[in-house]
């Protein structure tokens, strides 16, 4: 994926802002992946592309998903809270999503979800550190979202 990287050895213990920014750098070839192997799949592309395209969406949703989960861990311990309750309500989030019926534009709205949620916990770094772990947790809600989407 585009944008800044980091070495997932070294993710452990990069700073929850260059986590953020370095998931962000990836949200368009995301997204671009995500309407091209999975709202777009009907269309007349051929098989190989839309293959591709979704394991590009796959993979870019699951960086997406390990980068904030390492941010919400690296804030969680300079901060001195459990993140574990944060990530139980990504789960309990993400299963209510999927118990509800699927609906045409699900992965543009994850996709957005996700970017809008990135740029709301780049703000709470800077402004509002309490609100950080809510906006990490929504942010992997919506990645976990476009994993599922993106699965054959």
């Amino acid at each position: 994926m585009g944008g800044r990287s980091i070495n997932p050895d070294e993710e452990r213990i990069a700073l929850p802002i260059d986590l953020v920014a370095t998931a962000i750098g990836g949200l368009a070839e995301l997204t671009a992946a995500a309407l091209i192997g999975v709202d777009l799949v009907d269309r007349d592309l051929p098989a190989v592309a839309v293959h591709e395209a979704k394991g590009q969406a796959r993979n870019g949703a699951c960086r997406a998903l390990r980068l904030c989960q390492r941010a919400l861990e690296a804030d969680a311990r300079s901060t001195g809270y459990d993140w574990r309750p944060w990530v139980d309500a990504t789960i309990h989030d993400s299963a209510y999503q999927l118990d509800q019926a699927p609906d045409q534009g699900g992965t543009l709205r994850h996709a957005d979800g996700l970017a809008r949620s990135l740029s709301e916990a780049t703000r709470a770094l800077a402004y509002d550190r309490m609100a950080l772990p809510e906006a990490l947790s929504i942010a992997q809600t919506h990645a976990l979202m476009l994993v599922v989407a993106a699965e054959d």
